[in-house]
């Protein structure tokens, strides 16, 4: 029997998604999908919830993952961390912590650069956002976590601060230029090894996207920096 695989799938307990974890699991089974690594960003809040639709799904099988924007020599790069244990969000809450801060980072900066730009969106209008975007279970967990670039870009243009999304991360850019910067993803050395630590596994999750910036050389010192 042919056997497929997905190992990038995200959920709503990560910021930029909004599927529950039983879609995620009937859509794999409707696909013909035999297991599935559902790799939040930045956190394992829904380990749980993961481990209760895969028993509503037997011919699924959940691979725990995490997914982790991690800082290099290189710039910022997207790790996802396959196979780490179930007991993972103990064991790695540190970890998340780091990133629930970083996220916090993120936004109070961006809204201090719109500020500045005289973008008419701030705190009221990031938490009208936030709750609005996060559905329940994941924001009664979550919190704050980063706002969403789907829902932000949309709100953006809709309101024509910005003509169309290729004006979309420029504006972001000039933002965080006017806000001491953009926060600094923890460091890849600081991080990764904890998930090896715990047995995972570490793929690079756009290769194609660091390729298209760096080359083959660079991707090699990268692997030797990160073990991706």
């Amino acid at each position: 029997m042919q056997r497929q695989f997905d190992l990038h799938v995200h959920s709503w307990y990560s910021y930029d998604a909004t599927v529950s974890p039983e879609r995620v699991f009937g859509a794999a089974e409707a696909a013909g999908v035999t297991a599935v690594a559902i790799a939040d960003h930045h956190n394992m809040d829904g380990f749980e919830a993961f481990a209760a639709a895969a028993r509503e799904y037997p011919a699924v099988r959940w691979v725990p993952a995490m997914e982790a924007s991690v800082g290099t020599d290189f710039g910022g790069f997207d790790v996802v961390a396959l196979g780490v244990p179930p007991d993972a969000p103990r064991r790695l809450a540190e970890v998340v912590d780091e990133f629930r801060r970083w996220m916090r980072t993120f936004n109070r900066r961006l809204l201090v650069g719109f500020e500045a730009l005289g973008v008419p969106f701030a705190r009221e209008q990031a938490q009208e956002m936030l709750s609005g975007w996060r559905p329940g279970p994941a924001k009664a967990i979550q919190g704050e976590v980063r706002l969403p670039n789907v829902g932000l870009k949309a709100w953006l243009i809709e309101r024509g601060v910005i003509a169309g999304e290729d004006a979309f991360s420029p504006l972001i850019q000039k933002a965080f230029e006017r806000a001491d910067g953009r926060p600094p993803l923890p460091r890849a050395e600081d991080v990764l090894p904890r998930f090896q630590a715990v047995g995972a596994a570490l793929i690079l999750a756009h290769p194609g996207g660091f390729l298209a910036r760096h080359g083959p050389d660079e991707l090699d010192a990268l692997i030797r920096q990160t073990g991706v």
